[in-house]
């Protein structure tokens, strides 16, 4: 299940990086990478929390 969480955080910072550099330029960009990183960490603290109840 360690395994999963790490995965799924390099998996978020490949997203959040190539989302980065492909809307760097628009007017939304604050907000999308805003949305990106709250859900990231939503992800990784509900997987965080599976694997304590484990």
């Amino acid at each position: 299940m360690k395994n999963i969480l790490i995965i799924s955080a390099i998996i978020w910072a490949v997203v959040i990086l190539l989302a980065s550099y492909l809307y760097s330029g628009t007017e939304n960009y604050k907000y999308l990478f805003g949305v990106l990183l709250v859900a990231a960490g939503l992800q990784n603290a509900l997987i965080y929390n599976a694997m304590k109840k484990q």
